[in-house]
Order: C-alpha cells, then sequence, then structure tokens
C-alpha cells in the first residue's frame, strides 16, 4: 500500500493552517526516508548518501530535477485535456 501525501487543504489559508500544511508536507517527507529511503540508503552505520562526493550530489540532484520535469509534463498534459473538457461544457 502506497502512503499518500497529505491532503491539501482549500483556498484560504490563515497562516496557522500554512503552518500545518507545512509540518503534514515535512512530516511526509521525513516518512518517505523511513519507508523507502531506508531500503535505498540505509548502510546500517551509514547512510549512502554521506558517502556522496560533489560530483556525485550535483549528479543525484540534476536526476531529481530529470524526474520532476517528466512529472510536470505528464501533469501539464493532465491539465490541458481538463481544461480543453471545461472550456466544452456550455455556460
Amino acid at each position: 500500500m502506497i502512503t499518500p501525501p497529505p491532503i491539501t487543504p482549500p483556498f484560504g489559508l490563515t497562516t496557522e493552517q500554512l503552518i500545518e500544511h507545512h509540518r503534514r508536507a515535512t512530516n511526509y517527507a521525513r516518512f518517505r526516508i523511513a519507508d523507502g529511503g531506508s531500503r535505498e540508503y540505509d548502510e546500517e552505520d551509514h547512510q549512502r548518501i554521506e558517502e556522496f562526493d560533489p560530483p556525485r550530489m550535483l549528479l543525484e540532484i540534476r536526476q531529481e530535477i530529470a524526474d520532476a520535469i517528466n512529472y510536470l509534463v505528464g501533469l501539464d498534459l493532465q491539465l490541458g485535456r481538463w481544461q480543453r473538457r471545461i472550456e466544452e461544457i456550455p455556460t
């Protein structure tokens, strides 16, 4: 079972509500370390990320950026399709 990220609150947040959503988002990030991250990076006496020299860290970051770009392109595809559907709805 995949644990989903926190539910996005509706528009009109107070500062306290934004802080609470931030807390939930960072809790989810920590969960990702404990879950999949531990299987990928835990070396029992250290974390694999501690071994990364600057070139490796830059490579890892660039790979994450590439993944984010791919997800954004997928999201753009969906948004464009949703927009077309919405525009087809008679007003």
